[in-house]
């Protein structure tokens, strides 16, 4: 039996892996968050734990509170419409294949 104390793996695309096992020794995969983001939320932290500045301290608690609401809600009334066209262009079979869009986009991408 294999020790299951030892995961085995990799990193590949900056997302690392693991392959552990069980306590029946069948094999697990274990996905382990992109480690470039998680080394920039520990650098965030860190950052934060520094800070000593109220005034900023209270723009970042704000910032997370806008970002918890629903953007439905503070979209203007013309956004909202044009959303609203195209779910029904979608609905009705209204739609261009993703190749033709981007040639009449690609000078903008």
């Amino acid at each position: 039996m294999v020790d299951s104390k030892l995961p085995i793996g990799g990193i590949q695309n900056n997302l690392a892996t693991f392959y552990s096992w069980n306590a029946l020794g069948i094999p697990c995969y274990i996905w382990i968050m992109d480690l470039e983001l998680q080394n920039k939320k520990i650098e965030l932290i860190q950052w934060l734990s520094t800070l000593e500045d109220s005034s900023l301290i209270d723009k970042l608690l704000k910032f997370r509170e806008d970002e918890k609401s629903d953007w439905w809600n503070i979209i203007s009334e013309n956004e909202k419409s044009s959303i609203r066209k195209g779910m029904e262009d979608a609905d009705s079979g209204k739609l261009k294949p993703h190749a033709e869009a981007r040639k009449i986009y690609e000078k903008w991408l």
